[in-house]
């Protein structure tokens, strides 16, 4: 088996996190970036096979609540009708399209879309949000060109990840090209656009500014999570002390 080590762009929209940089008085909203170099690696994730993935803490994932995951990757055969798996087409589709031949190549993309907090995770919008998304992100960038996408429930808040292959204008793969700033600037209002059309009422846009945290890593987001929980862990903990201790409670 042969590895192709290959380099990976998260788009972190997971909380729908915005930063507003001015250019010519015209304020454009601007997605986060983060590197990440193992394509197969990300799969395993995101399909909690890899052994970290379940038991690493850190990341706040509830093994009670996996199975609840779903991986909604379209199945892929070869010309004899035998299943694909990820990696094989993966490969199969990085042989197909043209691209440069170098190590610094970004071969794959991940938008991360995380169900907004005016709909209720496990209802029924919640699946419509979803598959809305699915659809507006095949339809935007090529359902030939979806390595994996799967749906996480496991955590805080549940989100997709869509990876897939950045292909241009030009039928080549090409990061920089197709992810550039008006793409990225354009995404939010054109996702809230495509939910109205299906008649799903939500927020895509958080409206979080540079002054209000702006943009952050996935790492970020989930210690700044982290914390926030201990934050008010640490109140409440405080308000029962001064409860009992009160001079003015009835014992």
């Amino acid at each position: 088996m042969v590895y192709i080590p290959i380099m990976i762009v998260t788009i972190d929209i997971a909380r729908a996190l915005e930063c507003y940089l001015c250019q010519g008085g015209i304020k454009k909203r601007m997605a986060n970036f983060e590197k990440i170099d193992d394509p197969i690696g990300i799969c395993h994730h995101n399909n909690r096979t890899a052994l970290e993935a379940v038991t690493d803490h850190k990341i706040n994932i509830d093994p009670t609540r996996t199975h609840l995951n779903e991986d909604w990757t379209p199945q892929r055969t070869d010309e004899k009708g035998k299943a694909l798996t990820k990696r094989q087409y993966y490969n199969q589709r990085l042989k197909e399209v043209p691209h440069l031949n170098r190590k610094n190549v970004r071969t794959a993309v991940s938008w991360v879309v995380t169900l907004p907090k005016d709909i209720p995770a496990g209802s029924t919008k919640d699946r419509e949000f979803f598959r809305a998304s699915y659809d507006f992100l095949s339809a935007k960038y090529g359902a030939d060109n979806i390595i994996s996408v799967n749906i996480h429930r496991d955590e805080a808040q549940p989100h997709m990840h869509f990876v897939f292959m950045p292909v241009d204008a030009r039928g080549r793969i090409s990061c920089k090209n197709l992810m550039n700033k008006a793409e990225l600037s354009g995404f939010h209002p054109q996702l809230q656009s495509f939910m109205q059309s299906r008649g799903i009422d939500c927020n895509v846009n958080s409206g979080i500014t540079r002054a209000q945290g702006g943009n952050r890593t996935i790492a970020e987001l989930k210690k700044g999570e982290h914390q926030h929980e201990e934050k008010h862990k640490i109140t409440r903990i405080k308000r029962q002390h001064d409860h009992e201790h009160s001079p003015n409670r009835i014992r």
